[in-house]
């Protein structure tokens, strides 16, 4: 498999849980915090947002790059050159 492909299934993955633990149902009783809903929801959210951010930079297509070397039309030796893709 291709790094690309696995950054895509990654991302893939990643996208589907945060959907899951988003898409849970709402209890009907009432929350037992006396003053309002706490912390709970924004440490939700930002759970949520740094998998997001997770997937998105795993899914960013880095440049692999390896080293060539070089030679004149007589087959002399020139040098390396780095070359990315």
């Amino acid at each position: 498999m291709t790094k690309t492909l696995l950054r895509k299934t990654f991302v893939a993955f990643a996208l589907a849980g945060a959907l899951a633990a988003a898409s849970t149902g709402a209890q009907a009783k009432p929350f037992p915090h006396p003053h309002g809903h706490g912390w709970g929801p924004a440490i939700g959210i930002g759970i949520g947002l740094g998998l997001l951010g997770a997937a998105v930079a795993a899914s960013e297509a880095a440049p692999t790059c390896h080293v060539e070397s070089r030679y004149d039309d007589y087959g002399n030796y020139i040098g390396r050159v780095r070359i990315c893709d």
